[in-house]
């Protein structure tokens, strides 16, 4: 559709008196000066990860950020992810129609909910919804419009005149928000002259210095734009606003307003959206089809370009490389790039996208082929700085193959190697010259070099016909002559031939690869570009390497050509441009303009290189402007134990707070794929991190210092950002505690030596007093009863002159005697020393009941007798007490038995007898006066008690009274004895 037809169908759409307007407008059509080619561009939408295809502003922060504020919230693109909820705090669906970039790392925002947003270092702050009192009348205002002045005081504009000013505090802070109204209906624009804050209308300007308004009225008057009439720019001094359909500029020294670029009126029909101005100082001008590029006027004429007629442009906003970004409503977001890579394809005359080859014979004439094996020749015209005007598009020939490679003769014939032969093309006629499938063909003197499918070899002619000289069959897909020989690039390495030595291959070991590009630069150096092993530098040996790690976009390089400086090389992925002296390396991508990554063949054309793509032909100038700056390095996240923190560059945290994790990204639009990141802790090396996240669990308390750095393939390493953490001891790990635990020490010392000390006496009380208690116990055990009885009973035997009797009890007596007292001075003996003991005793006891008294003594059959310890004289209080208290009172059949065994760890003794019990023994007791109280029992008793405090053995006795048919058959002691 040319512009006369847009011009029609406006016209039928406008009414008489617009029509007459416009009708003087077009009589400057015929100086427009309009390039119809679009750009190339990027386009993002909800597939890409946008929360909605209807955006209304699009800003970049002082950090790189890209900012959107869409139909379902906003969110923020890092060139690699768009994070749909970069403010939790304001709800996802919450719509956000205007952004402002503070240039203090902060943003501000305007909500249709008639809040204005303040969002820095990870904090929001929130403003009204704003109300104007008139009168007894409230009315919520609703801010449109935000503008910061050069003292950081924030405008906000809304309709109806409203004009809210929030002044920065002297702590950097806020002032309350003051609101006034302006005297019309809407502000349709705001900028800033000198000191003054100026406010444009219809017909009307108001200027506000300090806390003075002043009004100016002007003419003649236009309808301005009340609905995006907030855009106001400066270009090439003037101040531009919108009407409706048109551009208006102020003249500050009359205050008048004059019409700016009337022939383009026609493109305005729909109304403009946003008017800004780029680096370059174009104005761009967004409308609802598409966007205009204003460059201004040359030789009276308007220089402009139109673009994307199908997209509904909101809002433009130029990145810090110069990249352009545009919202639109419906479309998404749409990138371009801030180099012109311009593509000729199917819409311009190309059989197909899909470009094999290129080959230039002049400056004004070039092949190109396709996959579908259409070759045409293009005529073009380098006039324009900026474009190439393609004159005219020929089709050459159709061989029903792909064509490789091209190749002009002498005779100006144009000779194609195909899959299906060899093709030339000659005063517009083509004929097969020889079959076979050729993959590429050079010519050097009187040969032409070939390669194919299956061989590598050349041509000569005999009676006028080609013929094929094979020198090796190998699959051969790039050749280069040199004198007396060429070079052949096969999928098995690279092999050399001369007319001297013939054939042989070049046996270094890292060019044993699938050679695909061979060229010969002015120092007789090779330049071999490989499959997948990136390019190599030969002359008589390997001389250097270059692949992605030396910065090549790819290490699969399908073709190489030179000019004066550089090696431009074809890869998988874009173009490089190589530096042929210093290796400098340039890369020219996909997000520079490229319409696809695969780059099948290159070639240069004056100022001009020519790449082959799988999306069309593409075509740039050679002094390409890339920017190589490092990405731009953001800290997004640190969590500190697993919770986010405020975002800093120093840290101080508990001893506790030892898990740190720090989340970074490098913004880089242009090479947003190859961005790089290495993290270094202390004085430690560089490593390579390419997760975008450091990690470091457990740290010790301690200074630590983590430096994070980024880079492209074709910048430098940034400039280290560091993040200082200090992770504080324990406080009671820290000097001033050493003081503490001095003091401390020494309190505790004291109380841990005085306590031993006591624990010590009361241990030495204890043994005095077990000793004491063991000679009470001595004198107890012996008491006079039994040595009476014991006298009685010798004097019997002698009286009635039984000598043997006396004597035997007496010897008894005396080793009884003569037991306890090597006992007595013995903490603990044997058991077998303790039964020893007994016995004799119970012997003694059995003689003075002559006979009446029946005792046994019964040891369990793992007890050894040698090896188990119990107190010394433990047992005989208790066998004592049994004879004297139960057995003596019984006239016959007096039964004492006392039993050893184990029940776990205790050695457990029983001491039964089958007396007349406790109870009776207690009556009689209290009858009978004795002249000597008995205290062995009580004795015995605080002798267990020291025992148990005294020694690590634990004792425990218990006293059971046996009963049978309601009366008393005697008593059972069971002594529990620890054994350790």
């Amino acid at each position: 559709m040319n512009i006369h037809t847009v011009q029609k169908k406006i016209l039928t759409a406008l009414s008489k008196s617009q029509k007459r307007c416009l009708a003087l407008l077009l009589l400057y059509a015929a100086y427009v000066n309009c390039f119809g080619q679009d750009l190339n561009y990027r386009l993002f939408t909800i597939e890409e990860g946008l929360p909605s295809a209807y955006l209304y502003d699009v800003l970049q922060d002082e950090d790189g950020f890209i900012w959107l504020s869409t139909e379902e919230g906003v969110c923020r693109f890092d060139g690699h992810v768009f994070e749909t909820n970069p403010i939790p705090s304001i709800q996802g669906e919450e719509i956000i129609t205007f952004l402002l970039d503070e240039k203090e790392g902060g943003i501000w925002m305007a909500s249709l909910s008639g809040e204005v947003l303040y969002y820095h270092n990870r904090n929001l702050e929130k403003y009204g919804p704003f109300v104007f009192y008139d009168g007894g009348d409230s009315i919520t205002i609703q801010t449109s419009h935000l503008y910061m002045d050069a003292d950081g005081t924030v405008w906000g504009m809304s309709k109806y005149g409203f004009v809210t000013r929030m002044e920065k505090d002297e702590n950097g802070g806020r002032k309350p928000p003051h609101i006034f109204r302006l005297p019309f209906s809407s502000p349709l624009g705001v900028y800033e002259d000198g000191d003054t804050i100026i406010f444009t209308a219809n017909q009307i300007i108001n200027k506000i210095y300090g806390d003075s308004l002043w009004t100016i009225e002007y003419g003649p008057g236009y309808q301005m734009n009340s609905r995006t009439g907030w855009y106001n720019v400066q270009m090439n001094g003037k101040v531009l606003n919108n009407t409706n359909i048109s551009l208006v500029s102020f003249d500050k020294k009359t205050n008048t307003l004059k019409e700016e670029f009337p022939e383009l009126v026609p493109y305005f029909s729909q109304g403009i959206n946003s008017i800004s101005v780029d680096s370059r100082g174009r104005l761009w001008v967004m409308t609802r089809k598409g966007f205009l590029i204003v460059e201004g006027r040359e030789n009276g004429k308007v220089k402009f370009k139109h673009h994307l007629s199908k997209f509904f442009c909101c809002v433009m906003e130029e990145d810090f490389e110069g990249n352009f970004w545009i919202s639109t409503q419906r479309n998404g977001l749409i990138y371009i790039p801030k180099n012109e890579v311009n593509v000729i394809d199917v819409n311009d005359g190309l059989p197909s996208n899909l470009v094999t080859k290129v080959e230039t014979f002049s400056e004004d004439e070039m092949v190109v082929s396709t996959d579908d094996g259409m070759a045409v020749l293009i005529s073009i015209s380098p006039t324009d700085k900026n474009r190439l005007e393609v004159k005219k598009i020929t089709q050459i020939t159709d061989v029903k193959s792909e064509i490789y490679d091209v190749m002009i003769l002498d005779n100006g014939s144009k000779c194609f190697f195909s899959a299906v032969g060899l093709y030339e093309w000659f005063s517009n006629k083509i004929h097969k010259k020889t079959r076979g499938s050729f993959k590429t063909g050079r010519k050097s003197n009187d040969r032409i070099w070939v390669g194919g499918s299956t061989f590598a070899g050349y041509l000569i002619t005999i009676d006028g016909k080609d013929s094929l000289v094979q020198l090796m069959r190998e699959r051969t897909y790039s050749l280069v002559p040199f004198k007396g020989g060429c070079y052949f690039g096969c999928v098995t390495g690279l092999y050399k031939y001369t007319l001297k030595d013939g054939m042989h291959k070049i046996e270094e070991p890292d060019l044993i690869t699938d050679v695909r590009s061979l060229e010969i630069d002015e120092d007789s150096v090779l330049w071999i570009g490989t499959k997948s092993k990136g390019i190599y530098l030969y002359k008589d040996s390997l001389l250097r390497t270059f692949n992605t790690k030396s910065g090549l976009p790819s290490n699969g390089c399908k073709e190489i050509f030179f000019d004066s400086t550089y090696a431009w090389i074809a890869t998988n992925n874009g173009v490089c441009r190589m530096d042929k002296h210093d290796y400098s390396v340039s890369n020219i991508g996909i997000n520079d303009g490229l319409p696809g990554r695969e780059i099948n063949s290159i070639r240069v054309l004056g100022d001009w290189i020519i790449v082959a793509t799988n999306a069309g032909l593409a075509y740039f100038k050679k002094d390409l402007g890339l920017y190589n700056e490092p990405p731009v390095l953001r800290i997004t996240g640190i969590e500190v134990n697993g919770n986010d923190t405020t975002l800093s560059s120093n840290y101080t945290l508990e001893h506790y707070e030892k898990n740190i994790k720090i989340k970074f990204t490098g913004i880089a639009f242009r090479q947003k794929e190859d961005v790089e990141y290495q993290v270094k802790m202390g004085d430690g090396e560089w490593t390579f991190n390419d997760t975008g996240m450091a990690e470091f669990p457990g740290l010790s308390p301690g200074i630590y210092s983590l430096g994070i750095r980024t880079k492209t393939l074709d910048s430098e390493w940034s400039t280290p950002k560091i993040i200082d953490f200090k992770i504080k001891k324990a406080f009671w790990k820290r000097p001033f505690m050493m003081v503490v635990y001095v003091l401390l020490g020494v309190v505790l010392l004291t109380f841990v030596i005085y306590f031993l000390f006591r624990y010590i006496q009361k241990q030495n009380e204890a043994q005095e007093r077990l000793k004491a208690s063991r000679l009470t116990a001595l004198r107890a055990q012996m008491n006079p009863h039994f040595m009476f009885n014991s006298l009685n009973s010798i004097q019997e035997f002698i009286l009635m002159q039984d000598r043997r009797s006396a004597n035997k009890y007496l010897s008894r007596f005396s080793r009884l005697m003569r037991s306890i007292l090597d006992m007595s001075d013995k903490v603990e003996v044997s058991l077998e020393k303790e039964i020893e003991a007994l016995t004799l005793y119970l012997d003694l006891e059995a003689m003075r009941f002559e006979g009446g008294l029946d005792y046994r003594i019964q040891v369990a059959e793992d007890v050894e007798e040698a090896e188990t310890m119990l107190p010394s004289m433990l047992i005989q209080p208790y066998v004592e007490n049994a004879i004297k208290h139960g057995l003596m009172h019984r006239k016959d059949n007096r039964i004492l038995i006392i039993d050893f065994s184990f029940e776990g760890d205790y050695l457990v003794c029983i001491v039964e007898d089958n007396g007349i019990g406790r109870e009776a023994a207690a009556e009689i007791q209290s009858i009978k006066k004795y002249e000597h109280e008995s205290k062995a029992m009580s004795l015995t008793q605080e002798r267990l008690r020291l025992l148990n405090s005294a020694l690590s053995t634990k004792l425990n006795v218990d006293i059971e009274d046996k009963y049978e048919n309601g009366e008393a058959t005697g008593t059972k002691v069971t002594i529990y004895i620890r054994q350790i």
